[in-house]
């Protein structure tokens, strides 16, 4: 037999009409394409003894069969959604898993996975540069033995036996700063956040950890700076305040007592408002300079200055013994103002700390001229050697009762040798004493005529 869907339609149709009375109809959805099933009696069944209970019968089969067969499809269709929302789920929850696992594997800090036993779980390589360990001898190792150091770990083995997630902890889900021991044997701060998980009834502790000594070593440097700031200002008020009394008590005397004081005591008293306030002067001078050193507008302005010059004018502003040996044809590459506030402060210091007589000597060799102002007195302390030109630092003169300055002076030398490609330092005297010097590059026209 050769089927010919032309005539299977015409005998459908035909067959269709002549039993539409008996025929059952409906329409489903398959692959998502719309189908109508029709159930029609042949006409040997017809001709044949049919009653009404027959027809029912064959119609409740009909639909039965109908029924069974959409409900199978609908089965069938929604456990292939099923299967397929499983499928995207899974995928969905693995690209998850490795997302994680790449930021834990990349991320910045030490991560560090234990159980409830303090056996390490997980060490991601962050961890390893930390602490030295890699992850194959660290997983599965007790991390008390790993990381912490030996006077803390009977308290760390104690805090993982008490520990119980359900109640609130003094250590998770907060930043806590603890001291931790590299592979070396060396200690070191950490900062660290711990995260407790509990899967199946199994307690994980995750932590992020990560390297402080940086912070804490800037942060000691910026308290030591806030403390030196707070010395400074006091010392500085006090400073200033002392010439500033002097200055208004001598004027207040002039103008209360002048026509009763003499020639000579109102000289004197002028005088002395007129040394007190270039010693205000000098320390307003003094504050700009580190003003302009702080802000990085400290500019070198070279000029062809002659160092005697200069140092005969520096030896004016002390009433002790001094001498200036230096050849008057030595010149050097600053500014004459720069080189004045240099030497002042070498000399006033020598005044100050030191014994007469003073010298000012200077010799150059290899394109530059190096400037020594020494003195006769007790020298430095070794200790503080090291501290004479920080700025704000000063000698403890309290048992020998000379004056403090504001410790600023020799901090400005040393901005000023730096700016103009030069540098200064100190070296003991012989037999006792202090030297200062001060070394600068060799102005042009003396290094042509050597």
């Amino acid at each position: 037999y050769r089927f010919d869907p032309a005539h299977a339609r015409d005998v459908a149709a035909s067959t269709f009409n002549a039993h539409a009375p008996f025929t059952v109809v409906d329409t489903v959805s398959i692959a998502g394409r719309r189908w109508q099933l029709a159930y029609v009696p042949t006409d040997t069944f017809i001709a044949s003894s049919f009653t009404a209970t027959d027809l029912a019968l064959l119609i409740s089969a009909l639909l039965i069969g109908l029924t069974s067969s959409t409900f199978m499809m609908f089965v069938s269709g929604y456990t292939a959604t099923t299967e397929q929302e499983v499928e995207r789920r899974l995928a969905q929850l693995q690209r998850s898993e490795s997302r994680t696992a790449t930021i834990i594997e990349n991320a910045q800090d030490a991560f560090v996975t234990i159980d409830r036993h303090g056996i390490v779980q997980e060490w991601n390589p962050q961890a390893e540069q930390t602490f030295g360990w890699t992850r194959n001898e660290a997983v599965g190792e007790p991390m008390g033995t790993l990381i912490v150091p030996a006077r803390l770990q009977a308290a760390h083995t104690a805090a993982l036996a008490s520990y119980d997630p359900s109640k609130d902890s003094k250590v998770t889900g907060r930043r806590i700063e603890l001291p931790a021991v590299h592979r070396d044997g060396h200690e070191f701060p950490i900062e660290l956040t711990i995260t407790p998980i509990v899967t199946a009834g199994e307690l994980e502790l995750h932590a992020f950890m990560h390297d402080i000594t940086d912070r804490q070593l800037a942060e000691q440097e910026l308290q030591h700076a806030a403390e030196l700031k707070t010395h400074f200002v006091a010392m500085a008020s006090h400073e200033m305040r002392t010439p500033l009394t002097s200055i208004i008590g001598y004027a207040q005397t002039l103008l209360d007592r002048w026509e009763s004081l003499s020639d000579k005591e109102r000289v004197s008293f002028i005088q002395i408002i007129a040394d007190q306030g270039e010693r205000f002067g000098g320390l307003i001078e003094d504050l700009l300079m580190i003003t302009q050193i702080e802000d990085g507008k400290l500019r070198p302005r070279p000029e062809h200055t002659n160092i005697r010059n200069v140092a005969l004018h520096a030896a004016r502003d002390i009433d002790i013994e001094s001498r200036v040996e230096i050849d008057p044809n030595l010149h050097v590459r600053i500014s004459y103002h720069h080189l004045l506030q240099i030497l002042v402060n070498y000399v006033k210091n020598a005044q100050k700390y030191g014994r007469s007589p003073v010298v000012l000597s200077a010799h150059a060799a290899d394109q530059m001229v190096t400037i020594d102002v020494a003195d006769a007195g007790d020298g430095v302390d070794p200790a503080f050697e090291p501290h004479l030109f920080e700025r704000f630092s000063q000698a403890d003169y309290r048992e020998t009762g000379k004056v403090r300055g504001v410790g600023l002076g020799l901090s400005i030398v040393d901005a000023l040798a730096t700016t103009y490609g030069g540098a200064a330092g100190y070296r003991p005297n012989t037999p006792n004493g202090s030297i200062f010097y001060v070394s600068l590059p060799l102005s042009a026209a003396d290094s042509d005529s050597e």
